[in-house]
């Protein structure tokens, strides 16, 4: 039970090894370099993997599916004949140890094995054939932070059985009655490291184009290799591959071939130590329950990581629009393949956050029709809705917003996306916002960033070989023409709802509609020449993420401030910054005054070129309005209550005597602050000033229900004695002026007030205005 997880198709055989009792190896080794008389700790067990990988590279490759919690290896030792290579035809065997971290047998017994395959191969017939026809993967250590933990000598305990989160893995993985899928994200990560190992390859389902129902027994072959497997019960498959391009041919007894002529694609490459790059999610299902997959391509795919640019692609969106949905899987593979091999592809990928979802209308392709030129079959979603007409638009209402429409937005506001595209057919051409004018005419309709967006559309055409031409569908409508390739949506005609507009106006993402071609679903054989045509084009797209202004909106202590608004000047739209403070703001070349703004902080303003070349930093630090301008003091957000001013007032007086002092008037309700410098002092003590200083007061609080007043003035005489000492200004003011301060004349009637209470409807103490108006009437 423990390992039937794990168990794939019928080409793998998996064992958990679990050995309550000692084994006694006498006899196994002929030398015995690894010594048996104690434990193999984690650097241990690491120094004895390599030593063997580096001696026997010709039957060994030792490498790491992932990190423990604790950020320890899980070491793999690979044991075959040609380890570089997957055999047509060669079983592969997968041995998994120390998942319980205190059960640390099974870790030293394949801790030997591997010594023992090694030291025997070539002397040994029976080992030699072993290792000759079989793929054998070894991990010693699942659990490598749980030994850590674990003692010797415990034989019923549970230190060190879990990992370093308190979780025991095999009670970790999807259980066959259980929704959660392995993407969820409660899953350790020794288990996800473990599942993404066993998910190498392909895998799918044969289902009947009748019934729907999977095809038990179907056999799945891939052209050039001489190995088959077979579906299971449910018509689920895998087939075990190293990444590359194949072509998959399904067939059952009584039912016609069907040959998958697309590239199939080998999306994880984590059996490359360290070049794992990919990670793939669903951002919701279609109208018919199909997921909308993304993958994701990045060096840390899964994390944010601060100052890194997100960037989307769509495709498909209109389901006989094919080319998208086509070109973008292919690009997936040129990302991948060439991780860590091509210079240029590998930086991109390391410092970008590519997102990709080739189908954002699977529904819709399910009923398209290959060789559809110009056609609307499979156009629309399952419920007959145009997704490019159903986003919440600016001039115009839209109804019924669709699940797939829905997801995506959801998506765009989860993810701080910069740059996006969405692929389409039927044309060759960059469009650009805004695709609707207010009165619905098809006229030009500038957006504000309208530079920066001409720039986007063309860096698109201008590395296409033929978009620039502007002349696109000549035997369709010769007489179309598109300057460089490119137009604005609502120029070329008008159309509300459109994806693109709403990502403009609602989210901090620039995002152009790109036409690939002429023919909306090209036959596949046709497929090589789109693809050969776009491949620059796309890479060359995801590159202008890294134009403009990019940079950090931080705090005096480096923190980054999220939200923070940055408004450029002239330019009528804001960008906000990133969970970690990283923002970008795409810009054509030229000199800009920008502007970040953050609630509790004073603005900054900084001027900055941006060239031709990669985005110029920008960083910006907010300080406090109290660290500018109230001497870093403490924001006190709450109202002070009566006994709390006093206390306030009588500190103040205690820690700065010699400019302060408290008259109390024959109204005990009323407080005299008086606070002088230091004329005021030596006439006081008797010095000949003939100078007079004017006096100066300042009252708040005259009504109970208006206690805003009284907060100002207890703020301000904290800003006059603590900015005596610190500014010359406040000391000159001070020093020149005898200063009363009354924060509140009408202490008594403030506990009878109610905080919210804007128009004093809820009051019932007395108004001054009202005792001096009585007082006045009882004179006469």
């Amino acid at each position: 039970m423990a390992g039937s997880w794990a168990v794939l198709g019928r080409a793998v055989v998996t064992f958990l090894l679990f050995l309550p009792v000692s084994v006694n190896l006498e006899g196994l080794l002929v030398r015995r370099e690894i010594d048996t008389t104690h434990y193999h700790d984690f650097v241990d067990m690491s120094a004895q993997l390599q030593d063997y990988a580096n001696r026997y590279p010709h039957i060994t490759r030792l490498f790491s599916i992932g990190q423990s919690v604790q950020g320890r290896d899980l070491w793999v030792m690979q044991v075959t004949d040609r380890p570089d290579q997957t055999e047509p035809g060669e079983p592969q065997v997968k041995l998994v140890g120390n998942m319980h971290g205190n059960e640390a047998i099974s870790r030293e017994v394949l801790i030997f094995l591997i010594q023992y395959l090694c030291e025997k191969y070539g002397q040994d017939d029976q080992v030699t054939q072993l290792v000759d026809t079989t793929n054998i993967f070894i991990m010693p250590s699942m659990n490598p932070d749980g030994f850590e933990r674990a003692k010797e000598g415990q034989c019923g305990g549970t230190l060190g059985r879990e990992n370093a989160n308190g979780v025991d893995l095999n009670r970790n993985f999807p259980d066959q009655f259980s929704s959660k899928s392995y993407l969820d994200s409660n899953f350790e990560p020794e288990t996800v490291h473990m599942m993404k190992w066993a998910h190498k390859g392909v895998k799918g389902f044969v289902t009947s184009s009748d019934t729907n129902q999977g095809i038990e027994n179907a056999t799945i072959t891939v052209v050039g290799i001489d190995h088959n497997v077979t579906t299971a019960s449910h018509g689920d498959f895998w087939r075990l591959l190293v990444p590359g391009t194949y072509t998959i041919i399904a067939s059952a007894q009584g039912i016609g071939q069907s040959v998958e002529a697309r590239d199939l694609l080998v999306m994880e490459i984590s059996d490359q130590p360290g070049y794992t790059c990919t990670c793939m999610y669903s951002i919701g299902q279609s109208v018919e329950g199909r997921d909308l997959l993304v993958m994701e391509i990045s060096d840390q795919p899964g994390v944010h990581e601060p100052g890194e640019a997100e960037f989307k692609y769509i495709g498909n969106m209109h389901g006989n629009e094919v080319v998208g949905r086509e070109v973008l899987l292919l690009l997936i593979q040129l990302l991948c393949e060439n991780y860590g091999k091509d210079a240029d592809l590998t930086a991109l990928v390391d410092s970008t956050r590519i997102h990709i979802l080739p189908s954002m209308n699977p529904d819709g392709y399910e009923i398209a029709q290959e060789g559809d030129v110009r056609g609307l079959t499979g156009r629309t979603n399952a419920n007959g809705v145009d997704l490019n007409r159903n986003f919440p638009d600016q001039y115009f209402g839209v109804e019924n917003s669709q699940p797939e429409t829905t997801a995506v937005m959801e998506w765009a506001k989860r993810v701080h996306f910069v740059l996006s595209a969405s692929l389409h057919g039927g044309n060759l051409v960059a469009d650009y916002p805004f695709d609707d004018s207010p009165k619905g005419h098809a006229v030009y309709s500038k957006c504000p960033d309208d530079a920066i967006f001409q720039q986007l559309a063309k860096s698109y055409s201008m590395a296409h070989p033929t978009m620039h031409n502007g002349h696109p569908c000549d035997d369709i409508k010769p007489d179309e023409y598109f300057q460089d390739g490119i137009t604005n949506g609502a120029a070329w005609y008008n159309v509300p709802g459109v994806m693109q507009d709403w990502v403009y106006l609602n989210t901090d993402d620039f995002e152009v509609a790109i036409e690939l071609g002429c023919v909306k679903f090209p036959y596949g054989s046709d497929l090589p020449e789109y693809w050969q045509a776009n491949k620059e084009a796309l890479v060359e797209f995801i590159k202008q993420v890294h134009k403009g202004v990019k940079g950090f909106v931080l705090t005096t202590d480096g923190s980054g401030i999220s939200g923070a608004s940055i408004t450029v000047h002239g330019i009528n739209h804001t960008v906000t910054s990133a969970a970690g403070g990283d923002y970008w703001r795409l810009l054509v070349p030229g000199t800009y005054q920008i502007t970040a703004t953050a609630e509790g902080y004073p603005s900054v303003t900084q001027e900055v070129t941006v060239g031709e070349g990669d985005a110029t930093q920008l960083n910006f630090t907010l300080q406090t309005w109290s660290e500018e301008n109230d001497y870093s003091l403490p924001n006190e957000p709450s109202y002070s209550t009566n006994n709390d001013l006093v206390k306030i007032v009588k500190k103040y007086s205690k820690e700065h005597r010699g400019i302060i002092k408290i008259e109390e008037m024959s109204n005990k309700n009323v407080v005299d602050v008086e606070i002088f410098g230091q004329l005021a002092r030596r006439k006081r003590d008797g010095d000949d000033i003939t100078r007079v200083q004017p006096h100066v007061a300042l009252i708040g609080g005259l009504n109970g229900d208006e206690p805003i007043g009284r907060e100002i003035l207890t703020r301000l005489i904290r800003h006059l004695v603590e900015g005596y000492d610190r500014d010359e200004r406040i000391r000159e003011l001070v020093d020149n002026t005898h200063i009363h301060v009354m924060p509140a004349v009408d202490l008594s009637f403030f506990s009878q007030a109610v905080e919210g209470d804007c128009t004093g409807e809820q009051y019932t103490g007395t108004r001054l205005h009202d005792r001096f108006t009585l007082d006045s009437q009882a004179e006469k």
